[in-house]
């Protein structure tokens, strides 16, 4: 048992998620054989716990900073910049869920004598496979993309002049009138309205995916 368990986690990598240049990256680390083989079981047991627990929170906000770019993606839609930055923050938390579901799975199966390293090993990889395979909530996503895409190009009469939202903040910086200035606010604010109930609907489907995964992990933890 203890080889196999030396051997587990002289393979397992950690994920250090950290700002580069404003892209989040995982630093892949390797654990030096020389650091687990001076521990005993409880100290090896104590050290996979905060490797998990260090998954669970850099996945945490990886999902927050990726979620925080998809919104910025959509104010700016002109800005390729912003698109190729979200393209990338997909790319790393694909990545990473992929790396937590299989070092899930790898603990699953050595690990079912410590209940409480047991739960963390099933939470993250409920996570992880959950967020890869939820493809309900994936396609309601892309539908309030699409829906927010739609508006934001969606050409409104102020002035008798066709504009689009897009073009709303040129527009203010040529106006002297205050009452022009109240008049233009107001008809892009009832224009835009569809757009932010639909990131509310954003928000609360994210919302709604992360208490699914943490319901799962704890009901799977006591099976």
């Amino acid at each position: 048992m203890m080889y196999y368990f030396i051997i587990l986690f002289f393979t397992i990598i950690t994920i250090d998620c950290q700002p580069l240049d404003e892209i989040v990256e995982c630093n892949h680390i390797d654990l030096s054989q020389y650091k687990l083989d001076i521990m005993n079981i409880r100290e090896q047991e104590q050290l996979a716990k905060e490797i998990l627990n260090e998954y669970d929170k850099n996945l945490t906000t990886l999902a927050y900073i990726t979620s925080s770019a998809e919104f910025e993606t959509h104010l700016y839609l002109n800005d390729t910049s912003k698109k190729r930055k979200t393209d990338k923050y997909y790319e790393t938390y694909r990545d990473c869920l992929k790396t937590i579901a299989v070092v899930g799975r790898q603990f699953k199966n050595l690990m079912h004598q410590n209940s409480s390293l047991r739960w963390l090993l099933i939470r993250t990889q409920a996570i992880g496979d959950a967020a890869q395979n939820d493809t309900t909530i994936k396609s309601d996503i892309q539908k309030l993309k699409t829906r927010i895409k739609d508006i934001y190009h969606r050409k409104f009469t102020w002035n008798n002049t066709k504009i689009g939202i897009d073009e709303v903040q040129e527009i203010l910086g040529t106006l002297n009138s205050p009452n022009d200035l109240l008049s233009l606010w107001n008809a892009t604010y009832d224009v835009a309205a569809p757009m932010r109930d639909d990131y509310s609907v954003l928000i609360a489907l994210q919302n709604q995916q992360a208490k699914q995964n943490r319901t799962s992990a704890v009901t799977h933890s006591h099976i």
